[in-house]
């Protein structure tokens, strides 16, 4: 499944269009964010008429029929052959070194306190959401239209960056998604019962973490540098990974153990702000310097 995520498109747009990778980005997880729209209720479909394991042998042919000749026909005739030694030596070198300077630049490791602290609270929040509000008595209808607000929430978002945002520095947008996603968290704690709030909340919650997935492929390349990209983001990945991980889990003993969600959302709160603290720390690492000297010629 890890080979069918984001991550690694990333590191193949980066490296085959290094001039023009922001905008690759950005427009595959624009047409992406449709995945959901398109694929829950086509899901459902299968499961009524075929049951769920026949239902997954139909979305994995999906995958071997449609996807896998687009992947090969892309990316297969560029691909190095298997026999090529220099390529493999030179691509090894060029990982370890681009890893090894990562672990040795503030910028990285603030970024994977941002990262990790991100997608820790945006998991926990999205999978304790609908009991949250049920716990508040938010009517059954409510609590639909509010879910269903987060996915085009998440597509506008990216639609906007795409069309009025595109020239600008991901570090930029960052400062605004990282704030966004702790005021988001500020308007569910006020926002009880109320539709306007509900919906409000969707709606940058949503929009916070369209624009994240396009923020994660790109402000590496902007921070740091291009070379070893798979390398330096997987790094990134894996703290992040397990934290998704972990939250809901750590979540659901908070709440446990406080017999409600109040600490459970002040949790959230405060992970968020650690998350835009850490984000604002790695601009400042970066902005004492160009951002070209982070160009690096491994040598």
């Amino acid at each position: 499944m890890a080979a069918t995520l984001y991550d690694p498109v990333f590191a193949v747009i980066t490296r085959d269009f290094p001039r023009s990778f922001r905008t690759r980005i950005t427009l595959v997880t624009l047409v992406a964010g449709f995945a959901s729209t398109v694929f829950i209720p086509l899901t459902q479909v299968l499961v009524d008429r075929l049951q769920w394991r026949d239902a997954l042998l139909a979305l994995a042919g999906f995958n071997l029929a449609i996807c896998l000749p687009i992947h090969i026909f892309a990316i297969g005739r560029d691909a190095p052959r298997e026999d090529d030694r220099d390529y493999k030596a030179t691509l090894k070198a060029t990982n370890a070194a681009a890893t090894g300077r990562a672990l040795r630049t503030p910028t990285f490791w603030a970024l994977a306190v941002c990262f990790t602290a991100y997608y820790a609270t945006f998991a926990a929040l999205t999978f304790h959401l609908v009991p949250l509000m049920a716990e508040r008595r938010v009517p059954p209808a409510l609590i639909l239209a509010t879910m269903a607000v987060v996915g085009p929430a998440q597509v506008l978002a990216r639609v906007l960056w795409f069309t009025i945002g595109r020239n600008v520095r991901p570090s930029v947008v960052g400062l605004v998604i990282t704030t966004a996603f702790s005021a988001s968290v500020l308007v569910l704690m006020c926002a009880g019962t109320s539709p306007v709030l509900l919906i409000l909340f969707a709606v940058v919650y949503g929009g916070a973490n369209g624009m994240m997935t396009i923020l994660r492929g790109t402000i590496v390349q902007d921070v740091l540098w291009t070379e070893g990209y798979g390398a330096v983001s997987g790094l990134l990945s894996m703290p992040s990974n397990i934290a998704k991980g972990i939250a809901p889990i750590s979540a659901a003993a908070i709440w446990t153990a406080s017999g409600n969600y109040v600490a459970v959302e002040w949790t959230v709160l405060v992970v968020s702000l650690v998350s835009a603290v850490a984000f604002i720390l790695a601009i400042r690492f970066t902005s004492g310097k160009k951002f070209g000297e982070h160009q690096a010629n491994f040598e």
